[in-house]
């Protein structure tokens, strides 16, 4: 017969593991897929734009958002953050949200992990001494990501964000194709344009897109709230947590199969419908079957 105390140790044990091994608000093991590549309601769409800000491009942008009351989500680069504090400032006092791109946009894959986390405490310092807050959500640059660089993204506190509709504007594209083509609704996007390409943030393309978004339904949300995962450490700090589709929450569910049919710039694009995210449901299934299964035993030995 195995012991009173050893056997609440087991309990204990098993009890602990069980229920922090999938814990829906830690992350306990990097893979090689993003954090989040889409809005996690339908009928929502997160514009986002990067690589800025741009001294010429992204004041006038501000404006039309502006006109239109529409919330976007800013990934910027360091650097150009620096160059540009009042940008950066405006675009936050406006509502909008402000994240990482890293500092100068290199391909963090090719790097190591110390020349990783520099690009993101750098960009993060500039960040923060412009809006007074930690940025905690983040774009790698081309959408490249490997596990090192998710290991590293995640043990800063980060987490990784891509999108699900590519206007390839650095193409010089025209972004309103992209989005005629793949805005569908009953899904969630997160789209991706560049405030540093003139054709595709004039005035009249982003109330093209904004007028086609709604006329098909959509509402706007920047990704913070699209996904319910606040955008800074210190909380929801010029957003609305009331407007987020969820409370505080990390990645749910599986990755469905990307409905943009234009192709992605990122290598690591192609594989994402392969992966899976963390399901905050399955782990709290996970987590009372161990809890019984652990009764069941104690049970047995008493």
């Amino acid at each position: 017969m195995i012991q009173t105390p050893l056997c609440l140790l087991i309990l204990f044990s098993f009890c602990f593991f069980t229920v922090f091994a999938e814990d829906p608000i830690s992350f306990t093991a990097s893979t090689g897929s993003p954090d989040y590549l889409q809005c996690k309601d339908p009928n929502v769409l997160a514009l986002t734009f990067d690589d800025g800000p741009d001294a010429k491009l992204t004041p006038p942008l501000l404006d039309t958002l502006k006109t239109l009351n529409v919330p976007v989500t800013f990934f910027v680069l360091g650097q150009l953050a620096q160059q540009n504090p009042t940008i950066i400032k405006r675009a936050f006092d406006e509502g909008h949200q402000i994240s990482s791109h890293t500092w100068d946009h290199p391909n963090l894959t090719t790097l190591a992990g110390d020349a990783i986390r520099s690009q993101l405490t750098q960009t993060e310092t500039v960040l923060k001494g412009i809006i007074g807050l930690t940025t905690v959500l983040m774009r790698p640059p081309y959408g490249e990501i490997n596990v090192n660089v998710m290991n590293e993204i995640h043990t800063l506190g980060y987490s990784a964000i891509v999108w699900n509709l590519d206007t390839n504007d650095w193409e010089k594209k025209d972004p309103i194709v992209a989005f005629q083509a793949d805005l569908k609704a009953g899904s969630g996007y997160i789209s991706l344009q560049h405030d540093i390409q003139e054709p595709s943030v004039t005035p009249a393309k982003i109330t093209e897109i904004v007028t086609l978004a709604k006329s098909r339904g959509f509402r706007f949300s920047t990704v913070a709230e699209c996904i319910g995962r606040q955008p800074y450490k210190e909380g929801w700090g010029n957003l609305r947590p009331a407007a987020a589709t969820t409370a505080l929450a990390t990645p749910t569910g599986t990755v469905q199969t990307m409905e943009s049919a234009a192709p992605a710039r990122s290598t690591v694009m192609a594989g994402l419908q392969q992966g899976s995210l963390k399901s905050g449901a399955g782990a709290g299934a996970n987590a009372h079957t161990g809890i019984i299964i652990v009764m069941i035993i104690f049970s047995f030995f008493n």
